[in-house]
């Protein structure tokens, strides 16, 4: 019965050095440190629709490893759901140029508010070496109702690695936002 007991003891020591927890590296697409420059005569638009393909509701982080092939990283994750990150770097970008993103529930019906559409196809770096942003966004209650535009930017990346990844899409998205303005303010 001691050797069966002392048996059960090694094993379960020897099962606890062989299971080693996974360390998980968390991100953020919209930046924490970035501020919201405040406007008071600012354009004011709602974002009524956020469409994603499914890969980017995963939690995981991918990578396009070829023409048709994705990889999801296990170690490298979403710290929240990337359509409320990809809001918020947008909002902080669209801000910047002095347009204010408001909930659709805050429009008042005396407001003179754009309504924006997005639909993203695909926000993922490459095997190429690029971070590709594309998609179509519309632009309802600005000077032109419905109006369809499509984008597609590709950033070079400079260095290797989800974090460097991560920033270039901040910066695909800043340049999203300038087109959007570009609509908006028209």
């Amino acid at each position: 019965m001691k050797v069966v007991a002392i048996l059960c003891a090694a094993m379960m020591m020897l099962s606890g050095c062989a299971s080693q927890s996974t360390h998980l590296q968390y991100y953020l697409l919209h930046s924490p440190a970035a501020s919201y420059p405040q406007h008071d005569a600012a354009v004011k638009v709602t974002l009524d629709q956020l469409l994603l393909p499914e890969y980017l509701k995963q939690r995981s982080l991918a990578i396009q490893t070829g023409p048709a092939t994705l990889h999801f990283s296990p170690k490298h994750v979403w710290a929240e759901p990337i359509s409320n990150s990809f809001v918020q770097a947008l909002s902080t970008a669209l801000s910047a140029q002095g347009i204010n993103v408001i909930p659709a529930s805050r429009r008042s019906l005396n407001d003179s508010v754009a309504t924006v559409s997005i639909q993203i196809e695909d926000m993922i770096s490459t095997w190429q070496g690029e971070v590709v942003l594309k998609g179509r966004f519309w632009v309802d209650g600005a000077s032109s109702d419905g109006l369809s535009q499509h984008f597609d930017y590709r950033i070079n990346l400079q260095q290797d690695g989800f974090p460097h990844a991560v920033e270039t899409m901040r910066e695909a998205i800043t340049r999203l936002s300038t087109d959007i303005a570009g609509q908006v303010t028209s």
